[in-house]
């Protein structure tokens, strides 16, 4: 955890907040509380740079999505250990920043398959939404033909609408779409000589995803 942090997380951190502050239109999620508590407490990070966190926080350009220490495991956790790391987590938001920025929204695009039992708690918790993403590709497959990837997702059929909550599925994983993957394809900067074929292919894919929903 201290390595990805200090060699991924802490730049990313730095530089949205840097990138947010340029532009009032820029918009970002945050997700993993353990990354954020360490930043936030770390030596080398200064006042400044949390009192531009928090004003951005405040407008809106910054949101905090789920609010647990992690993205915990669906597959193979006890119920009792994802309410214990999602209650120190929300612990930590309100503490830090007040209870009005308590997640919204649960957000699981990276465990591995995921449990009826997560809707169940999503909805006690209040949340409004989950978003979804690994899921069999065949199932998603499915989803995208029939426009599925948008359900009400039962936990339960006992507990029934107690146990409900609404459900978004990434429809193509989280890359980028293709002509904008600019953190892994440098071929793919945008110049002046290309950014009006560039733009009408973004269209033309987002139209496209469109239909599946």
């Amino acid at each position: 955890v201290q390595q990805y942090y200090d060699e991924e997380v802490k730049l990313i951190l730095n530089s949205v907040v840097d990138s947010l502050w340029a532009d009032p239109a820029r918009r970002f999620i945050w997700v993993e509380i353990t990354f954020l508590k360490m930043h936030w407490e770390s030596p080398e990070v200064d006042e400044l740079w949390r009192r531009k966190f928090v004003k951005l926080l405040h407008a809106g350009q910054i949101e905090l999505v789920l609010g647990g220490m992690v993205m915990h495991d669906e597959g193979a956790e006890y119920y009792e250990d994802a309410v214990e790391q999602m209650a120190d987590g929300h612990a930590w938001i309100q503490a830090t920043f007040g209870q009005e920025f308590l997640p919204k929204y649960a957000w699981h695009i990276d465990p591995f398959g995921h449990s009826s039992v997560s809707p169940s708690l999503w909805a006690w918790s209040c949340f409004d939404g989950f978003v979804i993403n690994r899921i069999d590709d065949t199932v998603k497959d499915d989803f995208r033909a029939n426009k599925k990837l948008q359900f009400v997702w039962q936990g339960s059929p006992t507990l029934k609408e107690t146990a409900e909550c609404f459900t978004h599925t990434l429809d193509h994983h989280y890359s980028p779409p293709d002509g904008c993957k600019w953190e892994f394809n440098a071929n793919s900067n945008i110049t002046n000589d290309n950014i009006d074929s560039r733009a009408q292919a973004l269209v033309a894919e987002l139209q496209m995803r469109a239909q599946e929903f």
